[in-house]
């Protein structure tokens, strides 16, 4: 997997199913039946578009909305911005 760069925010859709299908065909072949079942964003306006919010109902994956300038709310992925900076 790589780190991909968004030009536009509408860009994010299409992103996130190239990243949904390698990272369920990575854990598949070391967990059957591998689904992701959540997952959380800020809300951003990427996140909340109609092409975004179909994918994930079309997928069954839960939509979790951290509250707003509460980056504690999302531990991991602040973590990983910090290392990466």
């Amino acid at each position: 997997m790589s780190i991909d760069f968004l030009k536009s925010k509408n860009e994010a859709a299409g992103y996130f199913q190239n990243y949904k299908a390698a990272v369920e065909k990575f854990f598949s072949d070391k967990e059957k039946g591998f689904k992701i079942k959540a997952t959380r964003t800020d809300g951003g306006g990427e996140y909340s578009s109609g092409e975004f919010q179909r994918e994930l109902k079309q997928s069954g994956i839960e939509w979790q909305v951290t509250a707003p300038y509460t980056p504690q709310e999302n531990g991991v992925s602040e973590n990983s911005n910090r290392v990466l900076v």
